[in-house]
């Protein structure tokens, strides 16, 4: 996987189980296996190389910057989504990162990669690109420290609150875990009730988890006959979705082995309920799968949730899936998406939509 990381194309990486937290003896880290590819629009990235043809033309280069530049920041996005943290460090037997032109007027660029964070590379790779301008003034330097630049922004305004460490678990625990999830529905002392379904759970899992949660029960629990009345809370999620969350607070997975893969729309309301529960730890983990779900299909749903959740990298993710969705974009301009959609697609497109104007023009 490294490899196909190491090329861009993270479409493999995506459906394999990749260690978003490991590191390779020679590329380094998840930031930086993919550089020299980027930088010399190389693998999924675009031209077989970055070199000027015998007539000095490069302007097949600039028709390929922006989509090269698209992809790397998709890249990184994605690799925040999921965990990998970019300031850990490479390991000491990584390989520096060199690459040079066939114009001998170009001078090889090599920056050292062992025991520097990625943030740290791309700040090198950047600031030795505009040495070599500053000397010979050549537009294959600007290039890199343009694509650099571009890197080193999105890093700074992407957040890094998904950032998770991971753990090994003992499969006995997990197994334990289950077999009390199992049992809260003979023993649960809480009912929550879903359309017309009730779903027990213990009184502890709920307070621990959620403080919304804890003051309702600490507020409704009843003593009767020296035994305490099971409490009943409605909610407005599926029994789908509730089921779902229950076992997450439980074992930390939305489903059992065997069971199918939750669905987008089970998987947003589980979201939902997280928010309006205040259930802060596993949000990053929910917004890093849903991340990895957006497409044509749901972006308008996933993108509602994230605005009234305030999930700053799946907006991201979802603008990237808008920017290119011309259906979305006639929605929008012909006013056609709710309130919240269109609110976030005028960030997105930079114009307002037939509704929004409408709505100025009443006022």
């Amino acid at each position: 996987m490294w490899h196909a990381l190491e090329s861009g194309e993270w479409e493999i990486v995506k459906n394999a189980d990749f260690d978003f937290h490991s590191t390779h003896f020679s590329l380094g880290t998840p930031f930086t296996a993919f550089l020299v590819n980027y930088l010399t629009l190389q693998g999924a990235f675009g031209l077989p190389s970055l070199k000027l043809s015998s007539d000095g033309d490069d302007a097949d280069d600039e028709d390929w910057d922006e989509p090269a530049r698209s992809l790397a920041l998709s890249l990184v996005t994605w690799l925040l989504a999921n965990g990998s943290d970019p300031t850990a460090v490479a390991p000491k037997s990584s390989e520096p990162i060199s690459f040079e032109w066939e114009d001998p007027e170009y001078r090889e660029l090599e920056v050292d990669i062992a025991g520097k964070s990625a943030v740290t590379v791309y700040i090198d790779i950047r600031d030795a690109a505009q040495e070599q301008c500053l000397d010979d003034e050549h537009e294959r330097y600007e290039q890199v420290v343009t694509r650099m630049n571009a890197l080193i922004e999105h890093m700074r305004k992407t957040p890094l609150g998904s950032v998770q460490k991971k753990l090994s678990v003992p499969e006995v625990l997990v197994e334990t875990w289950e077999r009390i999830f199992t049992l809260a529905a003979a023993e649960g002392d809480v009912c929550l009730i879903s359309a017309d379904q009730r779903i027990k759970a213990h009184a502890w899992i709920l307070q621990e988890s959620s403080p919304v949660v804890k003051a309702m029960l600490q507020s409704g629990m009843k003593e009767s006959s020296g035994q305490a009345e099971i409490i009943e809370i409605k909610v407005d999620e599926p029994p789908t979705a509730v089921r779902a969350f229950l076992r997450m607070l439980y074992t930390g997975q939305l489903t059992s082995t065997g069971e199918n893969v939750l669905d987008v729309a089970a998987l947003l309301q589980v979201i939902n309920l997280c928010h309006r529960w205040q259930v802060v730890g596993f949000m990053p983990h929910l917004e890093s799968r849903a991340c990895r779900l957006v497409n044509s299909d749901n972006v308008e749903a996933m993108l509602e949730v994230a605005a009234l959740c305030n999930l700053t990298i799946l907006r991201q993710a979802c603008f990237r899936v808008a920017q290119v969705d011309t259906a979305l974009r006639d929605n929008f301009e012909s006013g056609r998406c709710c309130s919240v959609v269109a609110t976030e697609l005028e960030l997105c497109f930079g114009t307002s939509s037939k509704r929004a104007k409408r709505q100025r023009t009443i006022v």
